[in-house]
């Protein structure tokens, strides 16, 4: 035997040639072999998880569908119950406008009716004549003085019987406080007896029925009043047309026939007399004064002669100034005479005088035809002198 030992080697090495490798080869390959399972059970694993995953995740979905299929359903039913409740509202306050319009019109119809019934009245009230209005008026208030006195007899005891079925009296056409006082002195009819008004009673009547008078009287001095400032008026309109346009206007009237139509004629003219004046005095003509009443309508209808002549004779001058004023301006236009302008703005004697209106408000003329006709006036006279 030589020196050297030789080292026993295992059967297994010798059986596995590969594990004669280094340790660190075999440690190398054991990590990997361990890897590799630990991938294999990690791949179970994820997949295991992916699809635990993927289960919850479709369960979550499943879970919001249903979620919100459930909003869906409700959101419905609440806009159809919402909707339910405005159709419900528009129906009942379409059903309130309507009835507040219908009753609106049978309101408006019947104050229709009302207003057309009282102004039927009043046309039927104002064809009638004055006298008979008079009449009317003086019949009530003797009906209701006799009723204020009927109301409590001689004794202060109210009459509580029967009513009076005598006729309603007729007033006298020309009754004074003292007629009326007679008149009312007469004994009335009350509760099946016979009632004569006391003293004080007649008193009062007295006192009403003057009042009355009163009353009246005011209102007839009254109109006579406004008559006489209305013919005032009238009479003074000529001279104030005169000063403003230079010449008055022409107003003619025709008198004829007897004194009524003469005065009706003039009314129609002038426009003098208004129809409270008419019918003042037809009143005054159905009260009786008569004399009076044609004495008046002499005087008028000779003063309205008198003021017509006036006017006729101011027009035809006044027409005649006007005629020979047009004839020169046309002759002076015709012979083509040089007139200078009567102010800056251009006016010359052939201007019209409603042109004033377009000068300057710090001309003489300017919205003064008046004064332009007076200086048209006196630049013809000096031409003519």
């Amino acid at each position: 035997m030589s020196g050297r030992t030789a080292l026993a080697v295992p059967d297994w090495r010798v059986a596995n040639p590969e594990c004669n490798a280094p340790l660190t080869t075999i440690r190398v390959h054991a990590m990997r072999f361990a890897g590799a399972q630990e991938e294999a059970h990690h791949s179970v694993q994820m997949v295991k998880t992916v699809a635990a995953i993927d289960a919850q995740s479709s369960e979550r979905r499943q879970q919001r569908q249903q979620a919100l299929e459930r909003f869906r359903r409700a959101t419905l039913r609440r806009v159809q119950e919402r909707l339910a409740q405005e159709r419900s509202a528009k129906r009942d306050q379409d059903a309130v406008l309507q009835a507040n319009l219908e009753q609106y019109m049978a309101a408006t119809r019947q104050q229709m009716r009302r207003l057309a019934s009282q102004r039927a009245a009043q046309l039927q009230q104002a064809n009638r004549s004055a006298l008979d209005r008079e009449r009317d008026k003086i019949r009530a208030n003797a009906m209701a003085a006799r009723s204020a006195l009927l109301s409590f007899s001689k004794t202060g005891q109210a009459a509580t019987a029967a009513p009076d079925r005598s006729p309603p009296p007729v007033p006298a056409k020309h009754a004074t406080g003292r007629d009326a006082t007679a008149f009312w002195a007469r004994p009335a009819s009350a509760g099946g007896r016979q009632v004569a008004p006391s003293k004080g009673q007649l008193a009062n009547l007295g006192a009403t029925v003057r009042k009355w008078e009163m009353v009246q009287e005011r209102t007839r001095v009254r109109a006579e009043a406004i008559m006489t400032l209305r013919s005032r008026a009238q009479q003074r309109r000529p001279q104030q047309q005169q000063q403003l346009n230079g010449y008055p206007t022409t107003t003619t009237t025709s008198v004829k026939g007897s004194v009524v139509e003469t005065m009706a004629d003039t009314m129609e003219g002038d426009a003098i007399l208004s129809d409270a004046g008419i019918e003042r005095l037809s009143m005054e003509n159905n009260v009786g004064h008569v004399e009076d009443r044609h004495e008046r309508v002499r005087r008028y209808a000779e003063e309205v002669r008198a003021k017509n002549r006036l006017s006729a004779s101011a027009s035809g001058r006044g027409a005649s100034k006007e005629h020979a004023r047009r004839a020169l301006l046309e002759r002076m236009r015709a012979t083509g005479v040089p007139i200078p302008a009567l102010c800056a703005c251009g006016l010359t004697v052939f201007s019209d005088p409603a042109s004033t209106g377009h000068c300057a408000n710090n001309c003489s003329f300017f919205r003064n035809p008046a004064a332009f006709d007076r200086a048209v006036d006196s630049v013809l006279q000096s031409i003519v002198q």
